[in-house]
């Protein structure tokens, strides 16, 4: 018979796949499709290549890569039909590692499970298709276990108890690039609370231990990439790199500015564990040593954010990551600054407040589809000539995917056209997800895709060009206007290669600024301006998501 306690590992993450399946059944961006690329020529051609077919990492996370390819290969079902329910299987491991890792550090785990389960961040990106939510897992796996092997209680750590904390920071080092420095700044803080805090010198050895294993894998790692793709981190690295710190502190501001409007309760559960450490500090009570590690990660994560510069997507991306340690840390927080019954009262009205911000989210920031007003989206979409039976229910679940989705036939008989009479057909945008991975599959070494925003292809990451633009590289990667390329086009050709696209498309406004500065060069034509808010007829449209791609040709062509 299962207990109250065990029954919470199978109600919670239930709860929350129910939530997110019927609120938002695809969400996130297009991005996706970059890491679908990457597992889609692992798995077919036994090798890592970007959309042009050269030997270039355009995905951020091997890990996801990894298992995504695996997956593909092993039950040959389309890789955009595999993103949402492998990110969805992570959210509720994520979930279930809250509630251990709040076991861990004597608090209520069925609070930690419960605050998990409805904590925006993590509910949204379980159905984004991104990695978001195996970082959560394995990093928060990899605190509880670190917590085990520096304090292990009664049971003695033995030699080779170093290997099941090291498993996963491996695994933590390979999910995301970023990984190394975050593992560094959480080994940090967790040395500096042993020697300052504690007075306890004799974690250090077991800390030092993972902490060197941890460089050593992560000098392997890059050790391999750099004579696999001649680089040491992957692609989107070069491309986020060197933005003036002032527009990264900026930008930083704004994105916890955003989250504390789209995710409020977040906050204020770090606000609850910063309480409960607080009041330990000032009663120079140590004796949760594992509550104060685990706050190390949640620093070291909001680090990293303030570094990157935070991050353009909706929703608490980069938040993701730490939200099943700070669930677990508001759960040992409440033991500690409550008692019954008041406990439960603040308990319940997280979760409440929680689920009350989910729906008020969903309508004011999500980009999936209501799960109920699929079927109205599909037949709007079949309606104007899409073959819904080409893209998955994901693909079709998501507006921004939907816009790719109606812009994909007019590029691609664009493309085969200009490949009727030439070899090879090159493109460039900065709309570098869907579209290119659709329209690359069938035309896989026939098309070179030039990326202005240098996830997908060096064309621009390693031109000096660029330089002339202060603000060129941010959080989403290169951030080159349509203004800026249009003016230097000859510039970037002359000194770095770069070819003039027979092809170029990007979003344009609703004035069709980039329509008229393409045919003002004298080097584009127009074939085909898309004008359309993504929305089904009787339906009702959280966000507002534009349909206004516009799609150039050379003239000569």
């Amino acid at each position: 018979m299962i207990s109250r306690a065990g029954a919470g590992y199978l109600v919670w993450p239930a709860l929350m796949l129910a939530i997110g399946a019927f609120l938002f059944p695809s969400s996130g961006r297009d991005d996706v499709h970059i890491g679908y690329w990457a597992a889609w020529t692992l798995a077919e051609h036994g090798e890592i290549l970007n959309y042009t077919g050269d030997r270039l990492e355009q995905s951020s996370t091997l890990l996801h890569t990894l298992l995504l390819a695996a997956l593909a290969w092993l039950t040959r079902v389309e890789i955009a039909s595999l993103g949402t329910p492998l990110s969805a299987l992570f959210g509720v491991l994520a979930v279930i590692e809250a509630g251990r890792l709040a076991s861990r550090l004597d608090g209520d785990a069925r609070w930690a499970l419960a605050f998990a389960a409805t904590a925006t961040p993590l509910v949204y990106w379980s159905f984004g298709a991104l990695e978001s939510t195996l970082v959560a897992y394995v990093a928060t796996a990899f605190v509880r276990a670190l917590c085990d092997y520096v304090y292990p209680g009664n049971a003695a750590a033995g030699a080779g108890a170093v290997a099941y904390p090291m498993a996963w920071a491996v695994l933590f080092l390979l999910v995301r690039p970023e990984a190394v420095f975050v593992l560094s700044a959480f080994m940090l803080s967790a040395t500096f609370a042993c020697l300052v805090l504690f007075r306890d010198r004799s974690a250090l050895p077991r800390l030092g231990s993972v902490w060197a294993l941890s460089l050593a894998a992560f000098a392997a790692i890059a050790l391999w990439r750099h004579f696999t793709f001649g680089a040491w981190f992957p692609q989107p690295v070069s491309a986020k790199v060197d933005a003036q710190i002032t527009n990264k502190l900026a930008a930083a501001a704004w994105y916890f500015g955003r989250t504390l409007r789209d995710t409020p309760v977040i906050y204020a559960l770090i606000g609850t564990a910063a309480a409960a450490l607080a009041l330990k500090l000032m009663t120079r009570d140590f004796t949760h040593r594992r509550a104060w590690i685990a706050a190390g990660f949640v620093l070291a994560q909001l680090a990293f954010i303030v570094a990157a510069g935070g991050d353009w997507m909706e929703g608490g991306r980069f938040l993701v990551p730490m939200v099943p340690a700070v669930c677990a840390l508001a759960a040992w927080a409440l033991t500690i600054l409550l008692k019954e019954p008041a406990r439960r009262a603040a308990g319940v009205a997280i979760v409440l407040a929680e689920l009350v911000m989910l729906p008020m989210f969903t309508l004011r920031s999500s980009t999936g589809v209501l799960l109920l007003q699929y079927p109205a989206y599909r037949s709007w979409a079949a309606a104007q000539a899409v073959d819904t039976d080409r893209f998955s229910f994901f693909e079709l679940a998501n507006r921004v995917h939907l816009r790719d989705a109606l812009f994909l036939p007019h590029v691609e008989a664009a493309a085969d056209s200009v490949l009727a009479q030439q070899a090879t057909v090159t493109v460039m945008s900065v709309q570098g997800g869907m579209v290119p991975y659709h329209l690359a599959r069938p035309r896989f070494g026939r098309l070179r895709f030039i990326d202005m925003g240098g996830l997908a292809s060096r064309d621009f990451s390693d031109c000096p060009v660029l330089e002339q633009n202060p603000n060129a590289r941010g959080a989403g990667g290169i951030s080159m206007t349509d203004a800026f390329y249009l003016e230097h086009m000859d510039e970037f050709r002359g000194r770095c290669g770069i070819p003039i696209p027979d092809l170029y498309y990007n979003i344009d406004d609703r004035e069709g600024t980039l329509a008229k500065a393409l045919e003002a060069t004298g080097r584009f034509k127009v074939v085909y301006r898309q004008h359309t808010n993504v929305c089904a007829p009787g339906t009702m449209c959280p966000r507002s998501v534009q349909g206004d791609m516009v799609l150039g040709m050379r003239t000569d062509l």
